[in-house]
């Protein structure tokens, strides 16, 4: 059988994806928690801020206790008309400042603190479903191939595979003792599209579990990307929050102005190479899902053959026919329905690649047949390496 991989495939499932995985979901953690900890900290902020916004309204407050207008002898005129009137102004200054504080404080809370949780909260949960969603899309790939391969071992509820390749031998041995021709071609033909069904849903879940790699690979790949624009946005709405407050200060100002007019510049490049980034993904989604209606379609039209032929209204299947007695038979049924070669097609146009070590020619899945005497017709699925000393294998 060949390999379900190609050689330098990273979307396909290989021992590379679980590293992948691994490094990728720390990194979310480690994104994940740094943003925490800034909103936790611009919380904080916000209280204290709230706090010195209070304070300094009540110091304008207590700026303006005086009357100006009083006349220059009277005890409400201490401090006299001048003095008076700077505290005045000293006191609306104060004001504006207070005013100025709290929009800081709400704007950094809200661009900061809810923009940042939000994010990170909604990613991590993202991720976590796809690749909790992939894996159990493989594992259920993984537990229909050893139904496949061990019948014997088939759960109860999965009597097709079970009663098909366990009882198959028993079956025609018993029409043949009979002599009933018609009825050992019939169930031939019966027990050749069954296995095309189980064949054929092997490569639909195969093609399932693959979209599902897919998905979380794109998620955590455009992740990336995104987060430096809108994260990016963040901090700049943050910035303009700075500069709202500041827009008294002119040299402040003027030094932010040409800072944010190239960071919209560059967040506005990037908004532009995220969507060209994004072709090569689309086709590639295309791709599998051109893959999996294919293998839908296959899998319908060898369940209405199967229905067809169990009623009675079909006789065939027109491809070849397994036989008991001929071992190269099955192997035919399996190349025709072309389960093997589902995993080269799928990674045709994988987007990752890596540079395979020194000396390998190319490294795949295999699935190899036991040697143990305890396990005779076992098959075990097996990374094998090949190179210029020979074929190597390892236990998954």
């Amino acid at each position: 059988m060949p390999p379900s991989t190609s050689t330098s495939s990273f979307t396909a499932d290989s021992p590379y994806y679980a590293t992948y995985i691994s490094t990728q979901q720390s990194r979310l953690d480690i994104l994940s928690s740094n943003m925490d900890k800034i909103a936790k900290a611009t919380r904080a902020f916000n209280e204290a801020g709230r706090s010195m916004a209070s304070a300094t309204h009540d110091l304008a407050t207590t700026c303006r206790v005086t009357d100006s207008s009083a006349p220059p002898d009277s005890p409400d005129n201490a401090f006299g008309s001048e003095l008076t009137s700077i505290l005045h102004l000293l006191g609306s200054v104060l004001t504006e400042v207070a005013d100025g504080q709290l929009s800081l404080c709400e704007s950094l809370a809200a661009s900061l603190a809810k923009s940042l949780e939000a994010f990170a909260h909604t990613e991590k949960r993202e991720a976590e479903r796809l690749v909790t969603k992939a894996e159990a899309d493989t594992q259920q790939y993984d537990i229909l191939m050893g139904r496949y391969l061990h019948p014997g071992r088939a759960e109860k509820d999965d009597e097709i595979v079970k009663n098909t390749m366990t009882n198959l031998k028993t079956t025609f041995a018993s029409m043949s003792r009979r002599n009933d021709k018609e009825a050992l071609e019939r169930q031939k033909v019966v027990n050749t599209a069954t296995i095309k069904t189980v064949l054929d849903g092997l490569a639909l879940q195969n093609c399932n579990a693959e979209l599902s790699r897919f998905k979380y690979l794109r998620r955590m790949e455009s992740l990336r990307e995104r987060r430096t624009f809108e994260l990016g946005e963040v901090m700049l709405a943050s910035l303009h929050g700075i500069r709202a407050y500041f827009h008294h200060a002119s040299d402040l100002t003027n030094g932010l102005t040409p800072k944010l007019t190239r960071l919209q510049a560059t967040q506005a490049e990037k908004r532009e190479e995220f969507k060209k980034q994004q072709e090569p993904w689309n086709n590639r989604e295309h791709k599998l899902k051109a893959h999996i209606g294919e293998a839908t379609a296959a899998v319908q039209t060898s369940t209405a053959l199967l229905n067809a032929i169990n009623e009675g209204s079909a006789t065939g299947v027109g491809t070849t026919l397994i036989d008991p007695n001929d071992m190269n038979s099955l192997l035919k049924v399996e190349d025709e329905s072309g389960v093997w070669k589902i995993g080269s097609a799928l990674n045709s146009s994988s987007l990752y690649s890596r540079t395979p070590a020194k000396g390998v020619i190319t490294e795949g899945w295999l699935y190899k047949k036991s040697t143990s005497r305890m396990h005779l017709h076992s098959w075990n699925k097996r990374w094998f390496v090949l190179d210029k000393e020979g074929l190597h294998y390892m236990r998954g």
